[in-house]
């Protein structure tokens, strides 16, 4: 029996830009494109984070239906099914807001930061996932039969997962 793998394809993550690269998608035609390219290259789940107009981080939900909706689309067309995983990350916007689109679209998995930490990156912060958060988040999962994808980022975290 060989090894099994299971390869996710985060496609544009929060921050990456145009000018940092040309080749990050950041449409949603351009997110439903790489999806089906990812799945048919062998990706099994296909993270995705949306963008605004201007091609910014966002967590609009109306923004996330239209490139899940597409990605769905263009996927069924290519004949490929991958397990879609969408972002709750995003700590700039309120709690809700983080959690808006997941009855609505009802994904096979969403994120699930373990906790608060710092981010240090050009513009170091403090990304809050507060325990309230993570309690409301974690009840979502389980009413919308959405996996947890749980991203640790310090070994502290495994205490806090240890809770749901």
């Amino acid at each position: 029996m060989g090894k099994k793998l299971i390869i996710t394809a985060a496609l544009c993550g929060a921050g990456t830009t145009k000018k940092q690269t040309p080749c990050v998608p950041i449409t949603p035609e351009e997110i439903a494109a790489d999806a089906v390219a990812c799945a048919k290259a062998g990706a099994a789940v296909i993270h995705i984070h949306v963008r605004d107009e201007n091609g910014v981080n966002s967590m609009d939900t109306k923004r996330f239906c239209q490139v899940v909706d597409l990605v769905r689309e263009e996927c069924g067309k290519a004949g490929v099914d991958p397990v879609l995983n969408l972002t709750t990350s995003g700590s700039k916007w309120p709690e809700d807001i983080r959690r808006a689109h997941l009855p609505i679209l009802k994904p096979e998995m969403c994120s699930y930061d373990a906790a608060s930490f710092n981010w240090m990156s050009a513009k170091p912060f403090t990304f809050q996932n507060p325990p309230a958060f993570l309690e409301k988040l974690n009840k979502a999962c389980i009413e919308h039969h959405c996996k947890p994808e749980i991203e640790i980022f310090n070994p502290g975290m495994f205490g806090v997962i240890q809770w749901y």
